[in-house]
């Protein structure tokens, strides 16, 4: 992971932000594709929280895709940043 995006992850804190947090994913997925269970781990938050109330936005605003759009239920279904979209 490059340093300055671990550096973000760890000054993230509790209470961050909805636009910080958002950016963050943004950011993490623009890095690589990751699942909602390694969003969550690396943003310290439920896994509820990360798909209902930041994955989401961000594939409605078309900030983030699906790997596998036709399939999104599918367990290895990741998600990663748009062009354009940091």
């Amino acid at each position: 992971m490059p340093e300055a995006l671990a550096d973000a992850l760890v000054n993230l804190g509790k209470r961050a932000s909805r636009p910080d947090m958002e950016n963050l994913v943004v950011r993490l997925c623009a890095w690589r594709a990751l699942n909602a269970d390694q969003l969550a781990t690396y943003l310290q938050r439920t896994r509820k929280h990360t798909l209902d109330g930041l994955i989401t936005p961000l594939l409605r605003s078309g900030r983030l895709a699906m790997t596998l759009p036709d399939q999104p239920n599918h367990p290895q279904q990741t998600y990663r940043a748009t062009e354009g979209a940091e």
